[in-house]
């Protein structure tokens, strides 16, 4: 009987292939957080994967109005790391990891520009 379950349980297509979606958080800054309008301000994110490895993840930055750092590996650590002046504008920042599966992940933090 358990052969017959075996050949029943089998396909034609093989073994597919699961991807794992990759992880990110925004942790310098939390929702709520003042920010002020002009001055240089560092936004980090660290990101993960199960299935594939740190340097193989790209990670951009977005604000409400545009991208504010385009596609780029996370350091060895999975540290994402942004320098950028805000302006009055700006209502969020949002942190993007894409993996080379093609699986998205983002993370969002709302702002008070001050």
């Amino acid at each position: 009987m358990s052969l017959i379950l075996f050949f029943l349980s089998c396909s034609d297509k093989g073994l597919a292939v699961y991807n794992q979606a990759p992880t990110i958080s925004i942790s310098s800054h939390a929702d709520g957080d003042n920010v002020v309008s002009g001055t240089s301000t560092t936004f980090q994110a660290v990101v993960g994967d199960l299935n594939h490895n740190t340097e193989d993840l790209l990670v951009r930055w977005l604000t409400s109005e545009a991208e504010i750092c385009p596609n780029e590996a996370p350091d060895t650590s999975g540290m994402s790391v942004c320098v950028y002046t805000p302006s009055n504008d700006d209502e969020w920042v949002r942190a993007q990891v894409i993996d080379p599966a093609g699986a998205l992940a983002e993370d969002q933090v709302d702002l008070n520009i001050a």
